[in-house]
């Protein structure tokens, strides 16, 4: 859970974080559907960018009618896996690449987060009766024995130390996509 910005574990932690190097704040989505851009924006701040994520979607929907800033329920919308990794991404700057897996194992978790000093982006898909719905989080460190530190924007649900056997089905649906952000 967090408070004001602050990681409050779900659970106590068998050791001392390891975290990624450059400071990474959290930023709750400002829309219900916009857990990818405050994702985006969580990883631009993390690089000292002040972009909002009303201007990241501004830009992903290329429509300036719409003046997402200013009226940002009109703008409320998904983004699915494709155009974030192809359009958004590239657009704000960001070098992602799909793992070669969907699914990371803790060793290759920590590997990449801390050992590289690379930040992760979790894609997970749940089905609520015949809706599909899509999440994001953002893997920030890791704790032993097999703790992943996440900063999920959603509000509410926001979470700090989940076990890794939880995150492939009982976390947010499935985790069904892992970006490697360079």
């Amino acid at each position: 859970m967090f408070r004001n910005n602050e990681i409050l574990l779900t659970q106590p932690l068998a050791a001392t974080p390891r975290l990624h190097a450059a400071p990474v704040t959290w930023c709750g989505a400002e829309q219900n559907e916009w857990c990818w851009a405050a994702t985006v924006q969580m990883v631009l701040k993390s690089r000292g960018s002040t972009r909002s994520q009303c201007e990241i979607v501004q830009t992903f929907l290329q429509d300036a009618s719409l003046d997402c800033c200013t009226r940002p329920f009109r703008c409320n919308v998904s983004c699915d896996s494709r155009d974030f990794e192809t359009l958004v991404c590239p657009t704000e700057g960001l070098t992602v690449s799909p793992a070669p897996q969907p699914q990371l194992s803790f060793a290759e978790i920590q590997t990449n987060v801390v050992d590289e000093n690379k930040l992760l982006i979790l894609g997970f898909r749940r089905a609520s009766g015949r809706r599909v719905t899509g999440h994001m989080a953002l893997v920030v460190g890791v704790s032993a024995p097999d703790q992943v530190m996440i900063l999920d924007c959603a509000k509410n649900n926001s979470t700090g130390a989940v076990p890794r056997p939880h995150l492939p089905t009982g976390y947010y649906g499935t985790w069904v996509q892992t970006w490697i952000v360079d």
